[in-house]
């Protein structure tokens, strides 16, 4: 008898619901959307226009929107060791400017190899090195200069006081 009456109450309230509910079975379903066990949601990132900028602030522009880089010569080829000098420009990005990604890195396209960056590197090296090495010797022929015109005195009054 109590099984009975149970069946009989469930049967009740499973008719009360589905005439709550409009009668339908699709408007007990929980819609994909509305379930409580989603992914969590993509972040999409806008790839900003780069372009014509010097490599440092396109570099900043880019990790400003939370991108990290992987810098590409205009040949294609990667530059693996090397950090573009204040003379390398960007051209443009992969993804494009402008448009959304999902992606966290992005290829930087810039506008000097890194073999020329190392050739321009190793130039500057050698210039600061002759700069340093004129400077040297500029300022050891400013005191010989300063020694030879202190013995030119001494000798002028030596021989001054000798009349």
């Amino acid at each position: 008898m109590k099984k009975t009456a149970a069946l009989a109450l469930a049967l009740v309230i499973g008719a009360a619901l589905a005439g709550c509910s409009g009668g339908s079975p699709e408007a007990t379903q929980a819609k994909p959307s509305e379930t409580a066990t989603s992914s969590p949601a993509t972040k999409h990132t806008t790839v900003p226009d780069i372009a014509g900028k010097p490599f440092a602030d396109a570099k900043a522009a880019l990790a400003g929107a939370g991108l990290t880089i992987s810098i590409v010569g205009p040949d294609g080829t990667p530059w693996t060791t090397l950090e573009p000098g204040q003379q390398v420009a960007a051209v443009s990005t992969e993804p494009s400017a402008g448009s959304e990604t999902d992606a966290k890195t992005v290829k930087l396209l810039v506008d000097t190899t890194e073999v020329d960056q190392q050739i321009m590197n190793d130039a500057i090296a050698a210039a600061d090195g002759a700069v340093d090495s004129a400077n040297t010797a500029a300022s050891e022929a400013a005191a010989a200069a300063e020694a030879a015109a202190a013995a030119a005195a001494a000798a002028s009054a030596a021989a001054n006081a000798g009349k």
